[in-house]
């Protein structure tokens, strides 16, 4: 989690209020996020939902 912050710290102000080009650090915004464990992160997150959703019939 601190490692995927780290990254949301670095790019998304920049990203945020447009002083990046948007086409030029998109993508390497995305490619450090995977990087630092993004995907295994959502992934717990839905396994968790589903998790949930099971045992409530929600």
């Amino acid at each position: 989690m601190a490692n995927i912050q780290a990254v949301n710290d670095q790019y998304g102000p920049g990203l945020d209020t447009g002083t990046v080009d948007p086409v030029k650090h998109l993508q390497e915004y995305i490619d450090k996020r995977k990087q630092a464990g993004i995907d295994k992160v959502l992934g717990e997150i839905q396994r968790q939902l589903d998790e949930w959703r099971k045992k409530t019939g929600k």
